[in-house]
């Protein structure tokens, strides 16, 4: 029918009718006239039919010259422009070249303010212009399909202007989408997009993170999040791929904008008063939904364990915020991507994941959440990590040297109590029988669910986790704080006797022992110094006498309980006060005698303590620091019975440290020529 319909194109009185008929302004002829549709399409066929280029321009230029006030003669006009696109690319082109640097369009751009008082009928003719035109691109995108492609980069640098130097309101950014989103599509249907090079691309993201930013941050009224969103997910398989910055930029762009908003009854309570309230819950599900996906998306163009940790380092701020609706949303997120990796089998095995420590770490302290919401996310989190590095460890182990199910979900008799989810007191340990189905994990409470995890990570895996949790000691969220210091205690506890240095660790204890408020935290936190002590003795003295001597008054309190804590078993405070000992044989000389033969003696029986004790842990600290500290310690419950049980040595080794200091402070003639120096060896005074 449109092709039997051509000839008319010249006839003006027809012409003039059909023009007129699917213009014809007013609200209520555009909302209720389903024909205007019919009428559009019928137009942009007979169009598309047309042999005659200076035909199809004249109409085209006469109809882009008609109102833009109502959304459906604006998309109306995109919807006739697409259909001719299919056989005249290059006339629509050009028809909204001249359109784009016409004198009324052009004014329109720099002029409109909106200031509803200032504004005549003839300016709300124009006013929308720039969302006409931008759907137009749009459109003839859509019905171009494969034709586009050498077309795009063209086509968005011309959406990128008019996004950019249009006055911004609900209806330019809806029509940029909306537009843009019909490119994106046409592009994703074409077989070969994948050998083209968008060099817009960049740029375009530049304005889909712009609208991000520019959404109120106290309000979710339009699904303009969800579509730039969706936009960006399309983008992520077309080439060149966004650089490192960018993506990281709009990360936190896109995670700020969602995360950051009110809970969600308060973003109800705030549309319920308009006339035409949106579906706020659905809105709320649809964006979350697109942010999923936009993260699996990133994950399917690059599945490898880099790029995992890429997206979680953006993650982690979101997931120890101080507000509980933030975390849970962040937590969220993470369960549901590692979900998808689990389901999908997609994630590379040629690498071992990036600080997959942190990672349990900040999902084993979030099970302790005071959210239930929380806390079930982040066990579901931790069963789907778990089932993706033992799919990593199958690929790497060879299959008669793999455990069996039944060992990795076995049970000890020991079963640590002290670490607390919430959840121990209704789940009793998994039985044996349930033991040989891996999904029996996402059935564990959180400590049984970590135990089995940490036993398959390696050394520096587990240090990770350690790390992580101490560094938890710093928050300034006691909950936070509470959750790390047993999760601390709980690997501790299972792992601390196969740790290689623990120093380190032992001084960034003391640093955040000084700012943990709660009891109990601090008691956890001092019962991991007792249990590192079992093994690393010599390694924590050195470590802690670095800041406990001179015992200052302003830390005396937390050194001394430090000690204290070290010293809480039994064979511990003997062997602290034994490399005390050891500490004492120690023997600094002044410049002025050091290449003499009259060094004091070693004696006979600091001789095995130096053999037992190596000078490795010794450093640079002195004799005097030893001191010090016998000193305080002398004095406390836990080394009491030591104290008795060394004394002789003791008194001998103080005897002897004070002969040395008397000796060393004996007035000496300086060389001539020379000043005499003092020298850096503590006075008795000062001892």
């Amino acid at each position: 029918m449109a092709r039997k319909s051509v000839p008319f194109l010249n006839t003006d009185v027809w012409s003039k009718e059909l023009l007129w008929a699917i213009t014809k302004s007013g609200r209520t002829q555009q909302e209720h006239a389903p024909d205007k549709a019919f009428l559009f399409t019928y137009y942009g066929l007979i169009l598309q039919a047309e042999e005659k280029s200076a035909t199809v321009r004249t109409h085209l230029k006469t109809l882009l010259e008609t109102s833009h006030q109502w959304a459906k003669q604006r998309e109306g006009i995109a919807l006739t422009v697409g259909l001719v696109a299919v056989r005249h690319l290059d006339d629509t082109w050009a028809i909204l070249e001249q359109f784009g640097r016409s004198t009324p369009f052009k004014w329109s751009l720099q002029n409109f303010s909106l200031k509803p008082h200032g504004q005549n009928l003839e300016d709300l003719r124009w006013k929308w212009a720039s969302s006409t035109i931008l759907l137009s691109y749009g459109q003839m995108a859509a019905w171009a399909k494969t034709h586009i492609l050498p077309w795009v980069d063209n086509i968005l640098s011309r959406m990128i202007f008019y996004f950019r130097f249009s006055s911004w309101d609900e209806t330019l950014k809806q029509s940029f989408l909306t537009a843009v989103a019909m490119l994106v599509g046409a592009i994703s249907r074409s077989e070969g997009a994948h050998s083209y090079e968008f060099s817009q691309t960049s740029e375009l993201l530049e304005c889909l993170m712009t609208l991000l930013e520019k959404e109120p941050q106290d309000a979710l009224c339009t699904s303009i999040r969800q579509q730039a969103i969706h936009i960006v997910s399309s983008l992520c398989a077309l080439r060149p791929p966004m650089d490192v910055d960018r993506k990281s930029r709009l990360l936190s762009i896109c995670f700020r904008s969602i995360f950051a908003l009110p809970q969600l009854d308060a973003l109800e309570k705030q549309t319920c008063l308009l006339q035409e309230p949106p579906n706020i819950q659905g809105l709320y599900s649809q964006t979350m939904e697109a942010l999923d996906h936009m993260l699996q998306c990133f994950m399917v163009q690059n599945p490898t364990a880099n790029e995992l940790h890429f997206l979680l380092s953006h993650l982690y701020i979101w997931l120890t915020s101080e507000k509980t609706h933030e975390r849970q949303r962040a937590v969220h997120r993470c369960t549901t991507l590692f979900k998808f990796l689990n389901q999908k089998r997609c994630l590379s095995t040629k690498e071992n994941f990036v600080r997959i420590g942190q990672l349990v770490a900040t999902l084993g302290i979030l099970c302790q959440d005071s959210d239930r919401n929380i806390q079930c996310f982040s066990l579901e989190a931790l069963g789907h990590l778990y089932q993706l590095l033992m799919h990593q460890k199958a690929q790497e182990t060879p299959e008669e040297e793999r455990e069996s199910p039944q060992e990795l979900f076995r049970p000890d008799a020991d079963e640590a109590t002290l670490w607390s989810s919430g959840d121990q007191k209704g789940s009793p340990p998994i039985p044996r029988g349930m033991a040989s189905n891996d999904d029996s994990i996402f059935h564990m409470s959180s400590n049984q669910a970590l135990k089995v995890i940490t036993n398959h990570l390696e050394m520096a895996e587990l240090t990770d986790v350690i790390w992580t949790a101490i560094d938890g000691l710093g928050s300034s969220s006691n909950s936070w704080v509470q959750a790390s210091a047993d999760l601390l205690l709980f690997v501790i506890q299972e792992h601390g006797d196969s740790l290689a240095t623990v120093g380190k660790m032992g001084q960034a204890i003391h640093h955040h022992l000084c700012t943990i408020q709660m009891p109990q935290a601090k008691d956890s936190a001092l019962r991991v110094i007792t249990l590192l002590a079992r093994n690393h003795i010599p390694e924590l003295v050195a470590a802690f006498l670095d800041f406990s001597s001179p015992l200052d008054r302003l830390g005396l309190c937390n050194a001394f309980r430090l000690w204290r804590a070290l010293g809480a078993e039994q064979p511990a405070s003997y062997l602290i006060l034994t490399v005390l000992l050891a500490w004492l044989q120690k023997r600094p000389l002044p410049p002025s005698v050091g290449d003499s033969s009259s060094s004091p003696k070693e004696k006979p029986y600091l001789r095995s303590l130096a053999v037992q004790f190596p000078m490795t842990w010794l450093g640079t600290l002195s004799p005097q620091q030893a001191m010090n500290t016998i000193h305080e310690l002398q004095f406390a419950r836990e080394f009491k019975k030591a104290v008795r049980d060394v004394f002789p040595q003791l008194f001998l080794a103080h005897l002897a440290q004070m002969h040395y200091i008397l000796e060393l402070n004996q007035p000496t003639e300086p060389k001539l020529g020379q000043k005499a120096q003092e020298t850096a060896v503590p006075s008795p005074q000062r001892s």
